[in-house]
Order: C-alpha cells, then structure tokens, then sequence
C-alpha cells in the first residue's frame, strides 16, 4: 500500500492504494503513449501544436477545426436555408439601407483621391454650388450620387472610375443607377477618370452642364 505522502512510482500523483497498471490518469497514459502522436485528442491531420489553416481560404483558424466559419462544412438544405434568409432581409429597403450606411461608415477612405481632386475642381470653377454627398449623405433607391446641387436644382455629378465602372456588370448596373436618378426628375452628368487629362475640356463640360434648364 502506498501512503498518502509518498508518490506512484509510474504517474508521480500521490496515493493511498497501490498503482494499477490500468491506470486512467492523464500522466499514466501518456507514459504508455496512449495520448501521444495520432491518438493524442487534439490531433487533426498531422498538426498538433503547429497553427492550423483553412483548407479553402488559408485563413488561420483554431487547431480543433477543419475550416473557417465562412467555409465550414454545411448540408446543401443548410445552405439554402441561410441563403433564402438573406436574401429576404436584403430585399427588405430598411434593412438593405442600415447594411448599407454601416459600410459606408466603416469604409474611412472616402471620398478617394480623385472624388476629391474633383471636390476641390468644382469649388475652383462652381463655387458651393455642388456637394459632396458620396459617402452614405444621400441616396436614390439604392444608389449613393457623389455630387448634388446645392441651390436646389435636380442635378447629378457622377465620378466613374475605371477600375470600378469598366465591367460588363458595372456598366449594366450604372445604365440602372442613371434611369434611377432620371426616374425621380434628376438630370446627371458623368466624368469618367480620362476627362482629368483635359483639364480646360471637363471645365467646359461641367459649365454646360450646370447652365442647362431641367
């Protein structure tokens, strides 16, 4: 019989009754290799204490799981079933414009260079006649202008960029956003990124453009 205060000669844990060969402890079973290499419980796909990555998007990730949230193994009526979900609150205007302004708020780089290379431009040659609305300010069904008169006229400056206007879904989906703004009585003018080459030429576009009549 052990003592009290003497220990296992196998675990080192204090007992009062003799070792059994048996033994469950934690320390027995790793002196018998039950809990080391594959048969250890945190053992996934040959890593144990080395970081642990998603197989589709390499995102690190906790050692117990296989993939990231995003990319996590789900049934396919799972799947449709949170699609179909957010699909409803997207068509829902209140909560697609909520979604919406909170990004807007989030994204802290607008407006971008050029949006305020044009600020300063049309302050140069309009002064206080446009402002700045691009950043979430104001919005036409779901569409967001950059600019919009301020003496009260329906009028509209639009800045395409070319890296995010140049698509074939960019391009449909401006040709939607302009028959928007025509549908609430807007009238818009569109500078694209290559007008800023002819500095004199976008001087003269912008002036004709404001002193047109709606």
């Amino acid at each position: 019989m052990h003592k009290s205060s003497c220990q296992c000669c196998v675990c080192k844990t204090k007992r009062q009754e003799p070792h059994k060969k048996a033994c469950n402890c934690m320390a027995c079973r790793m002196i018998r290799g039950e809990n080391i290499g594959k048969k250890h419980p945190s053992y996934i796909d040959g890593r144990t204490s080395k970081p642990n990555f998603c197989k589709v998007c390499n995102k690190r990730i906790d050692r117990m799981a296989k993939n990231c949230s995003i990319h996590k193994t789900m049934s396919l009526s799972s799947r449709q079933k949170t699609s179909d979900a957010q699909k409803k609150l997207w068509n829902d205007s209140t909560h697609r414009r909520k979604m919406i302004v909170n990004i807007f708020k989030s994204n802290r780089c607008l407006p971008n260079k050029p949006e305020k290379f044009l600020i300063k431009s049309l302050n140069d040659i309009l002064p206080d006649a446009y402002k700045y609305v691009g950043n979430g300010k104001f919005w036409i069904e779901r569409f967001n202008p950059d600019f919009i008169n301020s003496n009260g006229q329906k009028k509209i400056i639009e800045f395409f960029g070319e890296y995010w206007h140049s698509t074939p879904k960019a391009i449909q989906r401006d040709k939607i956003r302009l028959k928007t703004y025509k549908k609430y009585g807007y009238d818009t003018l569109v500078i694209k990124q290559k007008d800023f080459v002819e500095m004199n030429s976008l001087e003269a576009k912008i002036l004709a453009f404001n002193a047109t009549k709606e």
